[in-house]
């Protein structure tokens, strides 16, 4: 019963998307409960780190959590959050998309200031022969404001459909299988020193264009081995280019790899 020994000190890391105050008020809910109505839970020598990693994972989305404790009355925690949840941009709003697909909410609309347009004079000649210059948009380019959505709403992937379909709450709109293997991109480049920007779709045959932060772009196929294509990106990276002088890699063909 000494406050000597009683977890006054709790330290959480790698939250990214989970507010440290709800794992933290998680946390302390289960120190507070009285073992045998009368055991405080929260002394150091009756936490049950495997209770609470337990409980953890049961109301969180967690890959992984290590709980340790520090003598005398310091807990330590290590989660590796599980991506279950995708921004998806249809040029037109943002919106979360659940693993199967699903778009479960709308977020908001894109930004005007989210397109690039690039334009130029046109110069026509009417009936009686008198010139008519016109200002054209020859090129549209859409650049998701991606630091205001991680800002906003977590560090998800972002992939824009470059279909604009229209979309609404309820309705599925991406296959699972791309959806899955949009996550498994992001988490795997989450381990290399490649950051993505976003990702790129026209269709659900299965080919993505991954937008990386240092300009260059990856193509691959979301319906082939991501391991494989990962593993392929990974060697070409180690051992033949340098991805500061690169303009694209391609790897939708299994056995093969082409880069410019």
């Amino acid at each position: 019963f000494t406050p000597t020994f009683r977890i006054n000190y709790i330290k959480i890391s790698g939250l990214q998307r989970i507010k440290y105050v709800e794992l933290d008020n998680s946390v302390r809910s289960v120190l507070n409960y009285h073992r045998f109505l009368v055991l405080p839970g929260d002394n150091y020598f009756l936490v049950d780190v495997d209770e609470i990693k337990e409980i953890l994972k049961q109301k969180f989305s967690l890959n992984s959590v290590v709980v340790k404790k520090e003598f005398p009355n310091k807990l330590s925690l290590d989660v590796e959050e599980k991506i279950s949840t995708v921004i998806y941009d249809n040029g037109l709003e943002y919106g979360y998309l659940d693993v199967e697909g699903r778009l479960v909410e709308i977020l908001k609309k894109v930004g005007a200031e989210e397109w690039k347009e690039d334009k130029k004079i046109v110069t026509s000649t009417d009936a009686t022969g008198k010139e008519i210059n016109e200002t054209k948009i020859v090129n549209r380019e859409h650049l998701p404001n991606l630091k205001g959505l991680v800002a906003e709403y977590g560090d998800y992937p972002v992939v824009f459909d470059e279909r604009m379909a229209s979309t609404s709450v309820g309705a599925v709109i991406l296959e699972k299988e791309i959806v899955q293997g949009i996550i498994e991109w992001f988490n795997r480049l989450n381990t290399t020193k490649q950051r993505i920007d976003y990702f790129i779709i026209k269709d659900q045959l299965g080919e993505v264009t991954l937008k990386m932060v240092e300009g260059w772009i990856i193509r691959a196929n979301l319906r082939s081995s991501i391991g494989n294509q990962f593993n392929e990106l990974q060697f070409l990276l180690k051992n033949k280019i340098k991805s500061n002088n690169i303009n694209y890699i391609d790897l939708r063909f299994p056995g093969k790899a082409y880069w410019q």
